[in-house]
């Protein structure tokens, strides 16, 4: 009688039971499972981001780097201490620039939006809607919140129509330019306006109206990708390793180098028009007198491959970008490393 007893009980219990011991190792299942994705999203933090760009404020202070496409970090040219960083994940960022005032930035993206942001902390200030689906350049325009950007958009084919450039000022008001049938690749400031490239090497020069003659001042007949001005010269990075200086005055070609069969990837010029630094997509920088235009000196800091380059507004210093996440500072006055950012890792600190 007792055993029977016993054994409706255990009928009884033995469900119960084994829900308890099934809910148990369902616990410890996803426990492991989270465990998992946590080691695995520690590592993803943990692998340093390409160095997509760089740009000095005007007062040289700050620095603004770009990391893949969803880092912004600033950093203090003085003490190189980080001062603000921020992961934009929804929103891939695609270009910075500093606004006039050095207390914001301006940010392309993919997604139509230009965006200024606090560079205190990099909140964003305001969205500004644009035609453009991917605005890749944004340059200053002489004044403050007032600006020119480059972009594409696609037409109902999905196939990339040619950029246009536009000035978008505090009223957001919009003027298009189109360069015929290529595409603008690059903007440079000048005094009284921009120079703007296109893809087939066709020159316009922009008065601070954004009107240009329907002519280019000058056609290379090669794909640019980069342009930089100073002391009255105008420099351009061609397909094929070709560097073509350029008269501001007359529009006159006047030297040209063919510094290798590579892409220039990124080119700078110093206000006096005197240095070229040229990345070719090596671990290394090209240093050119640009009255020899024979190459002077290389410089070389650590064994990774640069990504890009920015040059400060006094020609002081020169930021390098990595592919592995470093931004290396030189200071051009005696061509010696100041320091080494990690801008490129997202679990950086101070």
């Amino acid at each position: 009688m007792g055993f029977l007893v016993f054994c409706k009980k255990l009928i009884f219990i033995l469900p119960v039971l084994m829900v308890f011991v099934s809910s148990g190792i369902a616990y410890q299942s996803t426990g492991n499972l989270t465990n998992k994705s946590v080691k695995e999203k520690k590592s993803f933090m943990e692998t340093p981001l390409k160095i997509s760009q760089i740009t000095f404020s005007k007062d040289n202070k700050s620095l603004a780097v770009l990391a893949g496409d969803s880092l912004v970090s600033v950093w203090d040219t003085h003490d190189c201490k980080l001062l603000a960083k921020r992961i934009f994940e929804k929103t891939p960022i695609t270009t910075l620039a500093w606004n006039l005032e050095s207390d914001e930035l301006l940010a392309g993206t993919n997604h139509s939006i230009l965006m200024r942001l606090s560079s205190l902390d990099l909140i964003c200030q305001e969205k500004i809607k644009t035609p453009l689906e991917v605005i890749s350049h944004v340059v200053n325009f002489g004044r403050p919140c007032q600006f020119g950007v480059i972009g594409a958009f696609h037409n109902i084919a999905c196939a990339m129509k040619p950029s246009f450039f536009f000035a978008n000022g505090v009223e957001h008001e919009l003027m298009e330019i189109h360069p015929g049938d290529s595409s603008f690749t690059s903007l440079q400031q000048t005094g009284s306006g921009f120079f703007a490239v296109t893809s087939m090497g066709d020159l316009y020069e922009l008065n601070h109206l954004l009107e240009h003659d329907s002519k280019p001042i000058i056609s290379l007949n090669r794909p640019v990708g980069v342009i930089k001005a100073g002391g009255g010269k105008i420099a351009l990075g061609c397909d094929g390793g070709l560097i073509c200086l350029i008269n501001q005055n007359d529009s006159l070609e006047v030297k040209n180098l063919m510094i290798s069969n590579k892409p220039i990837r990124s080119l700078e010029l110093t206000k006096d028009g005197k240095t070229l630094f040229v990345a070719l997509g090596n671990e290394k920088i090209q240093v050119i007198d640009v009255e020899t235009m024979q190459p002077r000196t290389q410089l070389v800091s650590v064994q990774e491959m640069i990504a890009c380059m920015a040059l400060s507004e006094d020609s002081k210093t020169l930021a390098v970008g990595t592919s592995q996440g470093s931004v290396v500072l030189w200071n051009l006055e005696d061509l010696q490393v100041k320091t080494i950012l990690p801008a490129g890792s997202q679990s950086h600190t101070n």
